[in-house]
């Protein structure tokens, strides 16, 4: 059951691929305007607004919320992800609701830094956090990247929540 602070996922049936990237970029940018005023585990939240290499006119964290890596290596690029971008207004409700029984959140180690997982596991929803230490965002946790979960991400996940440094 879907918890009450939960929206339904968006509906872009029926937009061409401009009008879906415009309806959800303002659906992000009223959505998470004032992320940076939500606190997560002691620390403000962040994202990275800086423009995106792959598309200027949009920020980066917006395309790596609504695009999926499709590739390796320099061939690498980034597409459309409908299951992903239809749940972009699912990051601040998560971020508020990181503690809710719906949700698990965990901290796992990393091969560099440890991060922050917040899972809506029954609606295959992934959030992950690290900590910034760049001047811009310094003591900022930034939301890395934001998705739908599949199968095999699944598993992983799984891992790492048993082997989780800390439950939140």
């Amino acid at each position: 059951m879907r918890p009450e602070w939960l929206d339904p996922p968006l509906d872009v049936n029926g937009l061409n691929i401009n009008q879906t990237y415009d309806y959800l970029y303002s659906v992000y940018n009223q959505t998470l305007s004032d992320i940076d005023n939500i606190v997560v585990d002691g620390k403000h939240v962040s994202i990275d607004r800086s423009k995106s290499e792959e598309d200027p006119e949009y920020e980066r964290a917006f395309i790596h919320f609504i695009t999926r890596k499709r590739g390796e290596g320099r061939k690498a690029i980034r597409s459309y992800d409908e299951e992903r971008a239809r749940k972009i207004h699912w990051i601040k409700p998560l971020l508020l609701h990181y503690r809710d029984g719906a949700v698990k959140s965990f901290w796992a180690k990393g091969p560099k830094e440890n991060s922050l997982y917040i899972w809506l596991e029954e609606f295959d929803y992934l959030l992950v956090l690290k900590d910034v230490k760049s001047a811009r965002y310094n003591g900022f946790r930034m939301v890395i990247t934001a998705y739908s979960v599949d199968s095999e991400t699944k598993q992983s996940l799984y891992k790492k929540y048993r082997n989780a440094i800390s439950i939140l």
